[in-house]
C-alpha cells in the first residue's frame, strides 16, 4: 500500500498536466465543446481521481501529523523511502515521514481549518499552472467538464468541514454526510429516501425552512435579487491586476478574460485562478457545495413548496372544471410529492376558514369533496438516469401532453379540465415550451434561470430578443416572441422567486426565478 500510494502521488499531478495539454492541442477548434471520449483517452478521468483522492490522503495524514505523536517510520518505511528516492524521483530530500519535504511545505504551513485547500493546491496547481503564465490557463479554461470538476473540488477542500458541521448539528436540513468523494457520486439529500407517493397522510415537513438553511450555511447576507455584473466583479478585477480587459459574447452576458500569453501569474491563489477561468468560486459557500454534492439545481424549501401550492390552489379554485397539475422532467419526483402535501393542508386550511361562523345546517354543504385540489402527476423520459425517489411516470414531455391532455374533454364533460405544466431547470438550449403550447397547456410554469441563464433557449422559450440575432429575425420575420405568437402572456411570479435557492446562487446574486406564461 506505501508503494501505491507514493506511485498515485508521482503520477497524478504530471498525468492531468499531460492531459490538459494534449486536449487543448488535440480539440483545436472544438476545445470548448465538451468531449468525454477524447478526455477519457487521455485518461483525463483518471488524472482527476487521482488528485482528488491524493489531495484527501494528504489532508487527512497532515492532520494525523498534528494530532497524534510523531511516529517514528519503520526500518520498511525508511527502506522505501531511499529505494523510492534514488530509482524514482531522483534523491528528492525527505522528511522521515514518507512526504516530500518540497511538495507538503505550503501544507505544513496552513491553518489548520485550511489544510485541504492546501493540499489540494499543492497538487492541483503544478498541473494547471506548471510555468505560472496565463498561456498555461488556456489549455484548460474552454474545458468546462474540467473547470467543472475542479470547482467541485475546491468548493469540497474550502467548506467540507463547515457543510459536515452544519448536517450534524441540524438534522432538520435533511441531508446526510458528504459522500466519500472518491466513489460514485451520490445525492447527499438521503431525506429524499424512496417513497408512497400514493400515501397522501405522510407528513410534508422533511423540507428544511429557508430560514435554516439561510442561517447554518452561512447566507443570510446573501443577495436575494439577480445581479448580473455583480458575478463578474472578482474576475473583472483579476483580469484587470494581470493587465487584461474583459470581453462580452455576443447574444450572451457570458464575460471572457483576454490576457497576454506571457503575463505572470504567480501571485494568484487556486481560488483566483478558478474564478478568471470561469469557475465561478469566489462569491460561493458551503449552500453551493451542498448543491454540487447532490447534483441539486433547485433546493425546495417549505416556505417556496407551500407559496407554489397556493398559487396552483387559487388558479384551480379560479377555474370552473377540474384541474391537472403535470410536472415534466420530474427528475427524482420530490417536488410533485411534497406539493401534495402543502396542497392538501392549505386546502384544508381555505375550508376551515369558509367554516368559521356559519351554522351547522351550512356545514354540511362543506364537505372533502368540496376541496377543490387540483391532481398532480411527476413525468420523466429518464434520459439524465435520475433514480427517482417518489413515483414518476417515465414519459417524455410531449408524449405526457399528448396522453393527459385529453382528459375532461369527453362530450360528457361540460368542462374540459385545466392543465397548468411545471418545468424546473430545462435542459440548456432545449425548448420544450413549443409542445406544451401546441399539445394543450392553459398554462405553463418554469422554474429555474431565465432569460439569460442555462435553462431552455432564451429566445424560443424565454422570448429575449438580444438572443435573436438579425438573421434570424429576416428569415423567420419574428415580430414578437412565439409564446406571445401564440397568444400565452407572461407572469413573473416574483413573490416566489424571492423564496428561491438554487445550485448556482452567490453572495452576489440570486439566479433562479420562478416564471408563468398563461393562454389568453
Amino acid at each position: 500500500m506505501l508503494v501505491f500510494s507514493r506511485f498515485n502521488r508521482l503520477v497524478s499531478t504530471p498525468l492531468l498536466r499531460v492531459g490538459l495539454t494534449l486536449r487543448h492541442r488535440l480539440a483545436g477548434e472544438a476545445k470548448a465543446r465538451d468531449n468525454p471520449i477524447l478526455d477519457s483517452l487521455l485518461l483525463l478521468p483518471v488524472a482527476q481521481k487521482l488528485v482528488s483522492i491524493e489531495a484527501q490522503e494528504e489532508a487527512a495524514r497532515e492532520t494525523r501529523r498534528r494530532s497524534e505523536p510523531r511516529r517514528q517510520p519503520t526500518a520498511f518505511d525508511k527502506f522505501v523511502d531511499r529505494a523510492w528516492g534514488r530509482l524514482v524521483e531522483g534523491g528528492i530530500a525527505d522528511n522521515g515521514d514518507g512526504d516530500t519535504v518540497a511538495s507538503n511545505k505550503r501544507i505544513k504551513n496552513s491553518r489548520d481549518d485550511c489544510v485541504r485547500l492546501a493540499a489540494l493546491e499543492s497538487y492541483l496547481r503544478p498541473a494547471i499552472v506548471p510555468n505560472e503564465r496565463w498561456d498555461d490557463v488556456v489549455r484548460w479554461q474552454h474545458n468546462r467538464r474540467f473547470v467543472r470538476w475542479a470547482r467541485s473540488e475546491f468548493l469540497a477542500a474550502k467548506y467540507g468541514q463547515a457543510l459536515r458541521v452544519a448536517l450534524k448539528e441540524y438534522p432538520e436540513l435533511n441531508v446526510a454526510p458528504l459522500q466519500n468523494r472518491i466513489k460514485a457520486k451520490a445525492s447527499i439529500r438521503n431525506a429524499f429516501r424512496r417513497v408512497d407517493a400514493s400515501s397522501t397522510d405522510r407528513d410534508s415537513t422533511p423540507l428544511p425552512s429557508a430560514r435554516l438553511l439561510s442561517k447554518e450555511l452561512k447566507m443570510e447576507r446573501w443577495s436575494r435579487g439577480k445581479n448580473v455584473d455583480a458575478g463578474w466583479d472578482r474576475m473583472t478585477k483579476i483580469t484587470e491586476s494581470l493587465g487584461g480587459e474583459m470581453y462580452k459574447l455576443p447574444q450572451s452576458d457570458v464575460r471572457i478574460p483576454i490576457i497576454a500569453p506571457n503575463s505572470d501569474v504567480s501571485s494568484l491563489s487556486l481560488e483566483d485562478l478558478l474564478e478568471v477561468a470561469g469557475g465561478h468560486v469566489y462569491h460561493s459557500g458551503p449552500f453551493n457545495l451542498l448543491c454540487e454534492e447532490g447534483d441539486i439545481y433547485e433546493f425546495w424549501t417549505r416556505e417556496y413548496v407551500a407559496g407554489l401550492a397556493s398559487y396552483l390552489l387559487d388558479r384551480a379554485e379560479a377555474y370552473e372544471g377540474e384541474t391537472l397539475v403535470l410536472d415534466v422532467g420530474a427528475g427524482d419526483g420530490m417536488l410533485v410529492y411534497f406539493l401534495k402535501g402543502f396542497l392538501k393542508k392549505a386546502a384544508q386550511r381555505r375550508l376551515k376558514r369558509k367554516l368559521m361562523g356559519k351554522s351547522h345546517g351550512e356545514h354540511k354543504g362543506h364537505t372533502r369533496s368540496s376541496l377543490k385540489l387540483p391532481k398532480v402527476l411527476a413525468t420523466d423520459d429518464g434520459s439524465w438516469e435520475i433514480k427517482t425517489r417518489s413515483k414518476v411516470e417515465m414519459i417524455s414531455c410531449k408524449d405526457a401532453l399528448a396522453k393527459y391532455a385529453k382528459l375532461g374533454s369527453r362530450k360528457e364533460d361540460k368542462v374540459r379540465c385545466q392543465l397548468i405544466v411545471i418545468c424546473s431547470w430545462m435542459p440548456m438550449g432545449e425548448d420544450w415550451t413549443k409542445d406544451m403550447r401546441a399539445g394543450g397547456a392553459d398554462e405553463y410554469i418554469l422554474i429555474g434561470e431565465c432569460d439569460d441563464g442555462t435553462c431552455g433557449d432564451n429566445w424560443e422559450t424565454w422570448g429575449n430578443p438580444d438572443f435573436l440575432d438579425d438573421q434570424q429575425t429576416q428569415e423567420k420575420g419574428f415580430s414578437a416572441p412565439p409564446h406571445v405568437l401564440e397568444s400565452f402572456y407572461r407572469f413573473d411570479l416574483d413573490d416566489l422567486s424571492k423564496l428561491q435557492h438554487s445550485r448556482f446562487d452567490s453572495s452576489a446574486s440570486s439566479n433562479s426565478k420562478t416564471v408563468s406564461f398563461r393562454k389568453k
